[in-house]
């Protein structure tokens, strides 16, 4: 096995784990259920992670 095949299931792990620290449901509603204004770098971020 090469590293890359090696850091292949290390990334998923620490794409899970990230997930689960971060990305869960709260159950708070922002503004009574308004849209919240996220800038367009931290939006590609969190794009890059689904």
């Amino acid at each position: 096995m090469n590293k890359t095949q090696q850091k292949q299931p290390e990334k998923l792990l620490r794409k899970a784990h990230y997930k689960s620290a971060f990305l869960r449901p709260t159950g708070v509603v922002a503004r009574c259920g308004k849209s919240v204004y996220i800038s367009p770098d931290f939006h590609k971020k969190l794009s890059e992670y689904q």
